[in-house]
């Protein structure tokens, strides 16, 4: 059951997140810009990567069986009134850009 909450509470993030990335923020492109112009003459031979020798460790990996310590808990679920977080979210105006003569 506790799992549950834990999900529904990331998904609530997850969800509250995306919809501040999408709606929080208008962007107007005022200028494309563009790029410099020149003349380049350029004459290029094929290259060659660089040559490496490389030794590494060797690594396994296993799994035993070992005896240990463990506590043993037993947990009682109750329903509780709790406060949740809230987010109220505003989109950007897409119009504003053009009213102010951006």
């Amino acid at each position: 059951m506790r799992s549950g909450v834990v999900i529904i509470a990331a998904v609530f993030a997850l969800v509250a997140a995306a919809a501040i990335l999408v709606y929080a923020v208008d962007i107007d492109v005022t200028d494309s810009g563009e790029m410099p112009t020149a003349e380049v003459n350029v004459d290029v031979e094929g290259g060659a990567l660089p040559e490496a020798d490389v030794d590494t460790a060797e690594v396994e990996v296993g799994s035993e069986k070992r005896e240990v310590t463990v506590p043993e808990v037993d947990v009682t679920m109750e329903e509780r009134n709790v406060e949740m977080p809230t987010v109220e979210l505003e989109p950007a105006d897409a119009d504003e850009g053009a009213r102010s003569g951006g």
